[in-house]
């Protein structure tokens, strides 16, 4: 009995990281727009939307470092932080318009995805195609899509993992708040993105899948999906929790070119307070929700511009953390980054 709640904690951990972190198809351009993971928060009750904008290909979200003085507190002025070469790299944004699937269409889309995740092996990635004209109408930006098993319940095989791909070496920060364990950790494999300045291993992709789309026409069976290798990322997650709430930390590549631009956008709606926050010479931001009812009470955010990371840290609800813990948080992970 206990081994079974165990593994139902375990689930609603999966869950939880894969609502509030999810790396969601989203690229930088309206046509790649969807294709690169990003954070987007599904619950109803989240009042911040998070997205990422990037030029050519995509961004990812920030993670959160702040410590020290505060600046302006805005409840209803909109915040941007800028790089070295006043490029904005971090804003919040009036929350807009969230486009979402016809329920059927949804529900159709999910058994498909579902079917896809059952083949995944550990540490896989998939790439996979619904061969339905009419389902697809309602998602034009992505016929190909991707989904991988690349979650982990044991640190010492994220670190093993992490150490055999191009991704941001995000530890256990050294200073995490009392009684918050290691829960999960997450890589997000970086796909083929028709974005991309050699959009070849895209295209090969597409024209492989639809080519055995083409070939099973009669069969019945509408999906068809392949394996894909991949040793470059879009980012690492880590979740912690005291038993009762959670705290995700991320660190997500910045755009393959930043000359040419790419930031991350925090929707902020009326209930939420913003502010630029300076720790040490690095810029971030911090944003409190008043909202009892938050699915994410704190979040803090910065942009490294030196290895062109962005880094975030955000609470769950029911968290009884303080704005001070989750900048401690921060300073830790900075202190390990700079080492």
């Amino acid at each position: 009995m206990a081994r079974s709640t165990n593994m139902a904690k375990d689930q609603d951990i999966m869950r939880y990281a894969k609502a509030d972190a999810d790396y969601r198809d989203i690229d930088l351009t309206q046509s790649v727009m969807k294709r690169i993971y990003l954070l987007n928060v599904r619950n109803s009750k989240v009042k911040r939307r998070i997205s990422f904008q990037r030029s050519t290909v995509a961004v990812a979200l920030s993670a959160v470092m702040l410590l020290g003085a505060l600046t302006a507190y805005a409840a209803n002025e909109f915040i941007q932080i800028r790089d070295s070469k006043g490029r904005t790299v971090i804003e919040t944004v009036q929350p807009g318009p969230v486009y979402s699937f016809p329920a059927e269409v949804s529900k159709q889309f999910e058994a498909y995805r579902q079917r896809v995740l059952a083949q995944l092996q550990p540490g896989q990635m998939i790439a996979y195609y619904i061969h339905d004209d009419k389902l697809n109408a309602y998602d034009k930006l992505n016929p190909i899509k991707f989904e991988s098993n690349t979650s982990y319940i044991s640190y010492a095989e994220y670190l093993h993992k992490l150490k055999q791909v191009s991704a941001p070496q995000l530890e256990i920060p050294d200073d995490l708040p009392k009684g918050y364990l290691f829960k999960l950790g997450q890589i997000s494999p970086r796909p083929p993105m028709r974005g991309d300045k050699d959009h070849s291993a895209y295209d090969k992709l597409q024209t492989e899948l639809l080519s055995r789309a083409a070939a099973a026409k009669g069969s019945g069976d509408k999906l068809v999906m392949m394996p894909v290798e991949w040793t470059n990322t879009l980012g690492v997650n880590l979740n912690f929790s005291n038993g009762t709430s959670y705290i995700n930390v991320m660190a997500q590549n910045g755009p393959d070119h930043p000359e040419h631009g790419g930031k991350a956008s925090f929707s902020q709606s009326p209930n939420v307070k913003s502010e630029s926050i300076w720790i040490g010479d690095q810029e971030a931001l911090f944003m409190k929700d008043d909202d009892r009812e938050a699915a994410n009470p704190h979040l803090l955010s910065w942009y490294d511009e030196s290895s062109n990371i962005y880094y975030s840290i955000m609470d769950s609800q029911g968290s009884k953390l303080t704005k001070e813990n989750i900048i401690q948080i921060a300073r830790s992970i900075i202190e390990q980054e700079n080492r």
